[in-house]
């Protein structure tokens, strides 16, 4: 488990910007002010530093030296490795966009809606030329064409994106 585990503190400390040696480690020192303003929930512990970093609190980290197992096999599997991601998300979005989701999800939904109306304006203006007979193949009659259903789709997705993050401002 010591390659995955290398790799899951790289991603870690790449996504936070916080350079720890093991964010899997249980063995920790806190003062107890901190504890009380830090909200550790679920399986959020291993996510304490991060945690307690946004909040504008001091660490540091002593370096411990594991021990071989002397009996039993580990149980860290890759489930524990997906759960760990997806507490990693959360953690993001707690300490990045809580306080401006429309940072997040308004610039999804610019984007979707930008892509939407780029498609619907291209087949628009495909199908014009098609109905002043510069473009003849029949291909391009905006009828059969499965992608305007994509860009009304993502042009509504964008709307809803934005509106959400809008809604999460206020």
């Amino acid at each position: 488990k010591s390659i995955p585990s290398r790799i899951f503190n790289k991603v870690v400390s790449f996504v936070t910007g916080i350079r720890l040696h093991d964010f899997n480690c249980p063995f920790r020192a806190i003062r107890r002010e901190a504890i009380r303003e830090l909200d550790v929930h679920g399986t959020l512990h291993r996510y304490i530093p991060v945690l307690a970093h946004a909040k504008g609190l001091s660490m540091a980290e002593i370096k411990i030296e594991n021990l071989p197992r002397k009996s039993g096999r580990s149980k860290y599997g890759s489930g524990r490795y997906m759960r760990g991601m997806l507490d990693l998300l959360t953690v993001v979005f707690i300490t990045r966009f809580a306080k401006r989701p429309l940072h997040l999800l308004g610039l999804g939904g610019i984007a979707a809606f930008i892509a939407g109306s780029g498609i619907l304006l291209f087949l628009l203006g495909a199908h014009c030329l098609y109905c002043l007979d510069v473009l003849t193949s029949p291909g391009w009659n905006i009828h059969d064409r499965p992608a305007i259903t994509l860009g009304i789709l993502l042009m509504l997705l964008g709307t809803q994106f934005f509106s959400m993050g809008l809604l999460g401002e206020l």
